[in-house]
């Protein structure tokens, strides 16, 4: 990844929703996006974060 790569994850309150809409578009692929290049090091990791604790919520609840 360039350092110049910033990430923000769209306003999706639905994660597994979201991957499934983006899945043409990110196939095997989870992806952050960020349009206006303001998201810092430190807001990546804890929307990466995010990401994970809600699909382990989303997949938890299926079961």
């Amino acid at each position: 990844m360039n350092t110049q790569d910033n990430f923000i994850l769209p306003n999706k309150t639905n994660v597994v929703q979201y991957l499934f809409d983006t899945k043409e578009r990110f196939p095997n692929k989870i992806a952050i996006e960020d349009k206006n290049g303001s998201t810092s090091y430190t807001q990546f990791v804890q929307q990466a974060l995010n990401i994970s604790s809600n699909i382990l919520t989303q997949t938890t609840q299926v079961h």
